[in-house]
């Protein structure tokens, strides 16, 4: 088991999905706030059973959201704009907003599995919990975004936030997860 987090595009009858993103190990805050959105739980399309262990969120919000997050992002003085790997900021937020909006076209939500990333630290019984309390952090998240967006802080990393925005300072690459792929190991027709 590879044990990432998949990320999809899909309608409401999940009879079109299209692949966006995979991560390994854990959720990266680019996901967050792409099911900020209206997020609400559904039962999983990878995997078989009836709990609710998957994310579903609309798409233009979440797409909206994490945009304009973005560019406040790295608008910020003190923002290291490259990566310890030589990854240029402003090229991934470039291929991010081109490859959703290439995305948006079509379908109106996204789709989170996390079950295999959890399953790292936790049972199968406790997939469930899991999910739900990913739900209730991808709202708040949304929620601290917005308050982030309507304050146009050209300060950011000096205020008292959590640390998962403080690091994005130096540590983007690693925290965001801008990482983008019509094709994923778990993968749709």
């Amino acid at each position: 088991m590879a044990n990432r987090v998949y990320l999809y595009a899909t309608n409401e009858e999940r009879t079109k999905i299209n692949s966006l993103s995979e991560w390994r190990s854990e959720i990266p805050l680019t996901y967050k706030i792409l099911l900020s959105g209206n997020p609400i739980l559904q039962q999983s399309i990878i995997w078989n059973g009836e709990d609710l262990i998957a994310l579903r969120g609309d798409f233009a919000e979440g797409y909206h959201r994490l945009k304009q997050f973005l560019i406040l992002l790295y608008d910020q003085p003190d923002m290291v704009k490259f990566g310890k790997y030589g990854t240029s900021l402003e090229a991934e937020i470039s291929q991010t907003i081109l490859f959703l909006e290439d995305a948006e076209q079509n379908l109106p939500y996204f789709w989170l599995e996390p079950s295999e990333a959890f399953l790292l630290y936790a049972s199968e019984n406790e997939l469930e919990v899991l999910t739900k309390s990913l739900w209730r952090e991808c709202i708040h998240t949304g929620q601290l975004i917005d308050k982030l967006l309507e304050a146009k802080s050209n300060n950011l990393f000096a205020q008292d936030l959590p640390d998962y925005i403080l690091n994005l300072k130096d540590n983007w690459e690693n925290s965001l997860g801008l990482y983008w792929s019509k094709v994923l190991f778990f993968q749709f027709k």
